[in-house]
C-alpha cells in the first residue's frame, strides 16, 4: 500500500468517526456522567412541576392546560440553556418533537425577557431550589 493510499485511508476513517460523532448530536459522555445527567434531569423535572403545581408524569400528556404548557417550557429552557442537553434528547425525554422543545425554549427566554411574572417566578424558584436544595424565602409586603 502506498503512502497516498494509507493516507486516504485515514481520511475516510477520520470521516466515519466524525459522522458517527456528529449523530449522537454532540452529546458524548462516559456512562457515569450519563446516569449523573439524568439524575439531575429528573430532579430539575420534579422541581419545576412542583413549582409550578403539576406531577410530573403529566409532562407527557397531550393536554395544553397552563400549568402543563409553563411546565413544559420552563423544563425546556432550563434543560437546554443550563443542562446542556441537545434538543433532541429532551424532546425525547417530554415526549414532544425537537423543533417543540425549540419553540418552547424560546418562548420561555422571551416571556422571561419580557418580565412575564408567572413564569420569571417560576424559574427563580427552580433554579433555586436546584442550586440550593431547599425552598425560596417569601418576602413579606408589609
Amino acid at each position: 500500500m502506498t503512502i497516498e493510499q494509507r493516507i486516504k485511508e485515514l481520511e475516510n476513517r477520520l470521516k466515519e468517526m466524525d459522522r458517527k460523532f456528529k449523530s449522537l448530536d454532540g452529546y458524548l459522555t462516559s456512562y457515569p456522567d450519563i446516569f449523573e445527567l439524568k439524575n439531575k434531569y429528573e430532579q430539575m423535572v420534579k422541581i419545576a412541576c412542583e413549582v409550578v403545581g403539576i406531577k410530573p408524569e403529566q409532562i407527557k400528556l397531550r393536554q395544553r392546560t397552563q400549568n402543563l404548557v409553563l411546565a413544559r417550557q420552563l423544563i425546556c429552557y432550563i434543560a437546554v440553556n443550563h443542562m446542556g442537553f441537545p434538543v433532541t434528547t429532551v424532546g425525547q425525554m417530554i415526549g414532544r418533537d425537537h423543533s417543540t422543545v425549540i419553540h418552547s425554549r424560546n418562548t420561555f427566554r422571551d416571556m422571561l425577557e419580557l418580565n412575564y411574572p408567572q413564569e420569571t417566578e417560576a424559574y427563580k424558584h427552580t433554579m433555586h431550589r436546584l442550586l440550593y436544595g431547599e425552598k425560596m424565602q417569601q418576602v413579606s409586603s408589609n
